[in-house]
């Protein structure tokens, strides 16, 4: 019984739907691709969160788990990368062109014996429980062989300045990250199958699949250095968006053993309702804008934190200019029990617009955090952006984040 991963960590690969090149250049590709907050948060999600778990699982089975970079790769991501997988040896790096996936696997078959092999992929942003091997055995063995296997639970999460930030219970099956292959290695002839591959979520049409969506076997990652965004060009849809169809996780119970490296963060937001609005950027130029919130418990204190910038600020020309009046941010307060009065906000005699702050641009940038206080518990329902002193300039969110506080 084998277990092959292999992670494609940061390739460059000109011909994937990755890169459109109708819309991108190859100078810009490669400067998105390799951007120092794009690696950051690559080497920090695999190599603080995903490896940990896989470790633990290579101590219990035989498994490897290739790592493929591309020679293009800066030299300064490069050594940190092979700094970090000489740390553990269950880690094969391998040069992306050089040294093909199928002659890497033969290599990391060599002199074993004829047996079942179970080969598995997961992106660098992506994680795959520390059982995942312990599930994935059950089918590791000759009666499965050429079939497919897909492991249908696990959480969706959204990750936002170095930290994951909202964690959901995800049921998808046929999802790239932790699909896996059963097949066969030769030992006499040194060879070895797995079943055909035409793309992920077309793979029943082409070999027998199974799918066990019994326990979380995976966390699929959603933030703004995501490859499609080199095709969308950062176009309005905030990952939160993506989220919405999925239900927040209200225990840890289960999860935190499944996904250790990740029970702080779950926890502290369980306690803390942070909800994340916004983390792609997301721009408003019509006068007014609602944007509904994500149900959380019911509080009498929050938190909001955004980042906005004035798309009309000209830069060199209106420097040191202070505009206090351009936005009005809104907020919808359920208001259930009558008379409900907010410590923090003003109160507009316009129903439509309700408890609200104005929004302070410096420089043509706001970044800011406004905290209030209700009279009684309640929920706040939605954020509306209006435009106040100037109807031309277009806003871009860069962030928006909405907590709600403890009442301690």
């Amino acid at each position: 019984m084998y277990f092959i991963g292999c992670t494609r960590f940061s390739l460059y690969i000109p011909g994937s739907n990755a890169w459109d090149i109708s819309k991108v250049s190859e100078d810009n590709y490669l400067s998105q691709l390799y951007s120092d907050a794009r690696m950051a948060a690559r080497f920090d999600i695999f190599f603080n969160k995903a490896v940990p778990l896989y470790e633990d699982m290579a101590k219990r089975f035989f498994y490897k788990h290739v790592i493929q970079y591309s020679a293009v790769m800066p030299e300064k991501w490069k050594n940190k990368l092979f700094e970090e997988a000489a740390k553990y040896d269950f880690i094969v790096l391998s040069e992306a062109g050089e040294n093909p996936i199928s002659s890497t696997i033969k290599e990391i078959l060599a002199d074993r014996p004829s047996g079942t092999i179970a080969y598995f992929r997961v992106d660098d942003d992506d994680i795959l429980s520390v059982d995942y091997l312990s599930e994935l055995k059950n089918y590791v063995n000759e009666n499965y062989e050429g079939m497919i296997v897909s492991f249908g639970c696990g959480l969706v999460a959204t990750y936002v300045d170095g930290v994951f930030r909202d964690f959901r219970q995800c049921y998808r099956r046929f999802l790239a990250l932790g699909l896996a292959f059963i097949g066969g290695y030769n030992a006499e002839k040194k060879e070895y199958w797995l079943p055909r591959y035409n793309g992920h979520e077309t793979v029943d049409r082409h070999s027998p699949a199974i799918v066990d969506s019994r326990t979380p076997a995976f966390i699929w990652t959603h933030h703004e250095f995501q490859d499609t965004k080199v095709r969308s060009g950062g176009v309005a849809g905030a990952v939160s968006s993506r989220l919405k169809g999925y239900s927040r996780i209200t225990s840890i119970r289960d999860y935190e053993k499944r996904f250790p490296t990740l029970k702080n963060e779950m926890k502290f937001l369980l306690e803390n309702n942070e909800e994340i609005l916004f983390l792609e950027k997301s721009r408003v130029s019509v006068d007014r804008v609602k944007f509904p919130t994500l149900n959380h418990k019911v509080s009498s204190k929050y938190v909001l934190e955004y980042s906005i910038v004035d798309e009309a600020f000209l830069h060199g020309i209106d420097k040191g200019v202070v505009n206090n009046r351009y936005l009005i941010i809104g907020f919808d307060i359920l208001d259930s029990q009558g008379g409900l009065e907010v410590l923090g906000l003003n109160r507009s005699t316009d129903p439509d617009i309700g408890w609200y702050f104005y929004v302070s641009f410096v420089d043509g940038v706001a970044n800011g955090r406004v905290e209030f206080s209700l009279s009684f518990k309640s929920n706040v329902c939605g954020l509306n952006f209006i435009k106040w002193k100037s109807k031309k300039p277009a806003f871009k969110i860069n962030s928006m984040r909405l907590a709600s506080e403890s009442d301690d």
